[in-house]
C-alpha cells in the first residue's frame, strides 16, 4: 500500500487503520529529527561535538514515553 492510498484509509469513516498508530509514529519521528538535526546544527556552527544538556534528553525521553504510554493505553482500551 502506497502512502496516499494509507492516508485515505486513515480519514476514512469506516477504514480500519489506525490513526492513533499514525499520530504515534509521527510524533516520534518528528521529535527525533527535531533533536538530532538542532544538534548536528550545532556541532557544525562550533565545529565540535556539543554535549546535550540533561534536560534536553530528560524532556525527550519523557515526551516520547508520554505518546507511547498514550498509544499503548489507546490500543488496549480499543480491544473488545
Amino acid at each position: 500500500m502506497n502512502i496516499k492510498e494509507y492516508l485515505k484509509d486513515l480519514i476514512a469513516v469506516g477504514g480500519n487503520q489506525s490513526s492513533g498508530r499514525f499520530a504515534f509514529l509521527f510524533s516520534v519521528l518528528l521529535s527525533n529529527v527535531v533533536l538530532w538535526f538542532a544538534w548536528l546544527l550545532a556541532c557544525i556552527y562550533a565545529r565540535t561535538l556539543v554535549d546535550i544538556p540533561e534536560g534536553v534528553y530528560t524532556a525527550y525521553g519523557l515526551a516520547n514515553g508520554v505518546a507511547f504510554l498514550g498509544k499503548g493505553m489507546q490500543s488496549f482500551a480499543e480491544r473488545p
